[in-house]
């Protein structure tokens, strides 16, 4: 499916020159710089559930509402241009954005059902306006470098409202602690689960950056960010945090490791055996690890730290964490169950839910205690069996046709940008099975990102003028994503 969909011409000279925009919108011009800027604004903030939001009836939040000014710079973009770019997965997206509004009258709470709608349309309008203001703009690469940095800065926020308690300082929007003075890090959202499903988008991401030594983020102050991002999340304590950085430790190690014991059997084979220092500091790490992992339990218990496993019911520590949500998962599945075809509607999962407790909310706070779980569940029980397929399409190809397309640009700091998006997108969805609610802003924003940069990439692609770039080298913005003329 092609990703670029150009408007046929129809109009002469003089109808153009009516057409000029009142505020026009160049790669170099204020606006643009404004728009950027407000963009950026949106990137940081757009983890922010206790601050810069107002709630009239639903929440409203800082992020969305500069979002809504950036959407205007689109709009002119494509009015400048008289062209609409499709960012990928654009189509089955609006499709099934018609699906959950025409299910809306199945909505058993309509107030809920319609403000649902409205979120689901305007992050769906606010992904292509994006995508029009930053194609071949030239700002790309500085808005991919700003989206990864911002992370870092609210991960030093975090480790703020650690440290603060236990210096007596103020422990600012601070929601749960372990004990009276510890704190688990929550930053700006409402819990700690929120917060780590938040920052793992950024971790992957820039792990991957660091890994592929991509231009402009092999210096060492990408690495204190790594850092600080790293200590946040362990610091979060959420338990499903530390299951998905453990697995993207293991699936980064466990390669290296077998190629370098592979190769050193190889070379013992034919009388070439050679240790150097990175070996001799590995494998006794990797028999360590192996000592201390089956201990584990006992190494809680003598150092006083199975209040880490509360409510996960491991160690005979209480299980009402697990138990929620295994109750949410299957309320979920339950209201699919009785309604296959015929979906909910997305603000409409709730007060079914609801609805199977004896339980009809007024509210949209009363609807929150029944909010249900696994964001693919939620997209099942809200679309139906058939509904639900724009939706897998999409899916597909904002994670799978991204990565092929990053394949291809390997050598250049723009293919593994899209490659580490990707990458960080696919955890996202992976923890968003264990929290609710798909409509976060930063899920939408991150593949906002992918868009845009999968959107230029295609673009370079398809360019005669496309010449093969250099691992480590800045990408030639200039002449394969550079402005149009």
């Amino acid at each position: 499916m092609p990703i670029l969909r150009k408007t046929r011409d129809r109009y002469t000279g003089a109808e153009k020159a009516l057409l000029v925009p009142v505020i026009p919108v160049g790669p170099r011009s204020i606006s643009m710089q404004i728009f950027h800027f407000l963009f950026c604004f949106s990137l940081l903030t757009s983890s922010f559930d206790l601050a810069l939001v107002v709630n009239v009836g639903g929440t409203v939040r800082a992020s969305q509402v500069a979002l809504l000014v950036v959407c205007f710079g689109g709009m002119i973009v494509m009015q400048q241009k008289l062209r609409f770019i499709s960012p990928i997965g654009f189509p089955a997206l609006v499709v099934w954005g018609i699906v959950q509004t025409l299910f809306l009258p199945f909505s058993s709470f309509l107030i809920k059902g319609v403000t649902y709608n409205i979120w689901l349309w305007y992050n769906i309008v606010a992904l292509a306006c994006v995508v029009q203001l930053y194609y071949r703009s030239g700002y790309t690469y500085s808005l991919v470098r700003f989206y990864v940095g911002s992370f870092g800065a609210i991960a030093v926020f975090g480790l703020y409202q650690f440290v603060a308690p236990l210096t007596g300082l103020p422990a600012f929007l601070v929601t749960q602690f372990w004990l009276p003075h510890l704190a688990r890090i929550n930053g700006f959202s409402y819990e700690p689960s929120y917060f780590a499903t938040y920052m793992l988008l950024g971790w992957v991401t820039l792990l991957h950056l660091l890994i592929a030594r991509v231009e402009g983020f092999s210096s060492s102050t990408w690495k204190v960010i790594f850092a600080i991002e790293t200590i946040a999340l362990v610091l979060s304590s959420s338990r499903t945090a530390w299951l998905f950085m453990s697995l993207e430790a293991a699936l980064r190690i466990i390669p290296v490791v077998s190629s370098a014991l592979l190769l050193q059997l190889k070379r013992l084979s034919v009388g070439k055996w050679r240790v150097n220092r990175w070996q001799l500091l590995v494998f006794p790490l990797g028999i360590l690890m192996f000592m201390v992992i089956p201990r584990i339990d006992m190494i809680l218990r003598d150092y006083n730290l199975l209040f880490l496993l509360s409510g996960t019911g491991l160690q005979g520590t209480t299980a009402h964490s697990v138990d929620d949500r295994a109750g949410a998962f299957s309320d979920t599945l339950q209201v699919f169950r009785e309604n296959p075809f015929i979906g909910r509607s997305l603000g409409g999962v709730s007060p079914s839910i609801a609805a199977l407790h004896g339980f009809h909310p007024q509210t949209m706070e009363e609807s929150k205690e029944y909010e249900g779980l696994s964001v693919f569940a939620e997209v099942l029980a809200s679309s139906g069996l058939i509904g639900i397929i724009p939706f897998l399409i999409f899916l597909y190809q904002t994670t799978v046709f991204p990565r092929k397309l990053g394949k291809l640009f390997r050598k250049d700091a723009f293919g593994q940008m899209l490659l580490a998006l990707c990458r960080a997108m696919t955890y996202g969805w992976l923890i968003l099975q264990l929290n609710q609610n798909i409509l976060r802003p930063y899920v939408w924003l991150h593949l906002t990102i992918i868009c845009v940069v999968a959107a230029n990439l295609e673009f370079a692609k398809r360019s005669m003028q496309m010449q093969p770039m250099l691992w480590n080298v800045k990408p030639a913005c200039d002449m394969t994503l550079s402005p149009e003329s």
